[in-house]
């Protein structure tokens, strides 16, 4: 048997004649008379039910009947009529007389009580709401059940948020001031200068491929060696262990970038490569399951690269990702962690991490790296007792290692400039001067400086094309002292044969070599140099004007 909708039902119900549904031991007519058009009868009934007597009238086959009670006037469908009169208001028996009924014409009935139901439908809606609970049972009908689903889907909500904070154990006791400041605590000095305080959480967010990782090793090296972060930011002592837990990387792509950076005390550092395997954190069991097996390894620092390799949950509910945070803040207790790092996407909003705006309000750190227009990737930091400005990054793609130029640091947009011309040659290898001016701002000046700054620390490779134009390729490594690390005491402008910092007469007391092919001009002066000819005399193709001084 079909199992027919309310809207179905009505319009079988409508289908039978009145004398059928009334038919009863309990209903007669007692006067019958025409219409005024004489079209149809107008049927005065007599219905008795539990000893009341009721005058009804029907007119035809019209789909009400009018009942007269007392004076007052209730019209009722031929459904509410076979329910109330025929079935006592039972529902259930009312819809298996119906279905019963017109079961062999199932197909062809269905059909048509959908589009007169969609038609009703329609009606309804075009009432008002007060108009809605007045005329139709239907729409009474569908508002409580409605009401009844989604108050049951809060209830069970809130049973299950009271079940999930009975777990967190009993509250904290109070302590008074006096008594607080005096006790001794934990370290209140950085562990890393300007970026973190000790026993930290700190979130670092970047838009995808943009840096993260690469700053996590950087994060590794500097913990592990007590090396300056980027190069700049000075590592208290920890006498523990860092940790990695790397959600992304294959294990291979692992390996070749812990190779390449420069870590010395590599046994202090331990990886956790899980990638497709089980998540530590799918569990508040299976977190502190994780923390046994932490605990005995002394892990000092930990690194999760990135949260939505951890949190299984819905990234955009507050509720959600503030208690997995309190979960990464009973781990560290359980597990003795007392320094933790979360890398974090950001979304199409490189300025925001990606998720609930809860994820900025827990963490004590905040760090952040974006990306320019120009190619130039950004890192700061803000937080509680954090502070710092936005400066540059800048990657030796040789090590792996980052090192961070403050912009108001001078000395640091050439600084910039040079880095980004490096990437644009070892992307177009062979470029020329003019374009590789033309793809950047700025003075001729700034960037023919950079250009032969390059080609002085041996990291590009100047040659003499067509009409002696200057073509740029990048080499593999610098073959000289890279003067941005603070190496060497001399730099080559193109706005000048030669010129020595710090001096002003031009006078050389160091070797000078050529930066292609190491001839050494046994020269004094810049005039002494010049008269030697344009080129260097061993290779013809180096201009005097990048020679490099370089300390024996």
């Amino acid at each position: 048997m079909l199992n027919f909708t309310v809207g179905e039902l009505k319009s079988f119900a409508d289908k039978l004649p009145w004398e059928e549904i009334l038919n009863q031991d309990f209903a007669r007519v007692i006067k019958r008379m025409r219409t005024d058009d004489g079209k149809d009868w107008v049927l005065h009934w007599e219905i008795g039910t539990d000893g009341a007597v009721i005058d009804a009238i029907t007119i035809g086959e019209s789909k009400k009947m009018r009942l007269a009670d007392s004076n007052e006037y209730q019209d009722l469908s031929k459904f509410e009529a076979l329910k109330l009169f025929c079935f006592g208001g039972d529902y259930s028996r009312t819809k298996l007389s119906l279905e019963s009924r017109f079961e062999s014409d199932s197909g062809t009935a269905a059909h048509l009580a959908r589009i007169i139901d969609g038609t009703r439908k329609q009606e309804i809606l075009a009432l008002t709401i007060d108009e809605r609970f007045q005329l139709s049972d239907e729409w009474i009908d569908s508002v409580a059940q409605n009401r009844f689903d989604m108050e049951s889907r809060e209830a069970a909500k809130q049973q299950i948020r009271e079940v999930l904070l009975g777990q967190d154990g009993p509250p904290v006791e109070s302590i008074q001031m006096d008594v607080f400041i005096t006790q001794e605590g934990v370290k209140t000095s950085d562990l890393v200068e300007r970026l973190a305080l000790w026993g930290s959480t700190v979130i670092l967010f970047a838009q995808a491929k943009v840096g993260k990782t690469t700053l996590v090793f950087n994060l590794l090296r500097a913990i592990a060696d007590l090396a300056p972060f980027l190069g700049v930011f000075r590592i208290a002592e920890t006498i523990g262990k860092v940790g990695f837990l790397n959600f992304e990387l294959t294990d291979e792509l692992c390996r070749t970038w812990a190779r390449r950076i420069p870590i010395e005390n590599t046994e202090r550092v331990v990886f956790w490569n899980l990638r497709g395997l089980n998540n530590p954190f799918r569990s508040r069991e299976a977190m502190k399951e994780f923390a046994t097996t932490v605990t005995p390894l002394e892990i000092e620092t930990l690194i999760i690269d990135p949260l939505s390799g951890a949190f299984i949950g819905d990234s955009n509910n507050n509720d959600e990702v503030k208690r997995f945070f309190l979960m990464l803040e009973e781990f560290k207790v359980l597990s003795g962690v007392t320094h933790l790092f979360i890398m974090v996407h950001a979304g199409n909003d490189p300025s925001k991490p990606r998720g609930a705006t809860t994820l900025r309000d827990h963490p004590d750190s905040i760090w952040s790296i974006t990306k320019s227009k120009l190619g130039v990737r950004k890192f700061k930091a803000e937080g509680r007792d954090v502070s710092l400005e936005e400066g540059a990054l800048i990657f030796d793609e040789a090590t792996g290692l980052l090192r961070f130029v403050e912009e108001k640091t001078s000395g640091s947009e050439p600084v910039v400039l040079k880095d980004r011309i490096l990437d644009y040659i070892r992307r177009n290898p062979g470029a020329n001067a003019r374009q590789i001016d033309a793809e950047f701002s700025g003075s001729k000046d700034r960037k023919s400086y950079a250009r032969d700054a390059l080609v002085a620390e041996g990291r590009v490779l100047l040659e003499l094309g067509p009409r002696n134009s200057k073509l740029y390729s990048a080499l593999s490594s610098p073959t000289v002292p890279n003067p941005f690390f603070d190496i060497g005491t001399v730099e080559v402008s193109s706005r000048s044969p030669l010129f020595i910092r710090g001096t002003e007469s031009g006078e050389v007391d160091l070797p000078l070599h050529c930066s292609r092919c190491g001839f050494e001009p046994n020269v004094t002066s810049v005039e002494e140099l010049e008269s030697k000819g344009t080129f260097c005399p061993e290779c013809t193709q180096m201009d005097w004007y990048l020679l490099m001084a370089m300390a024996e």
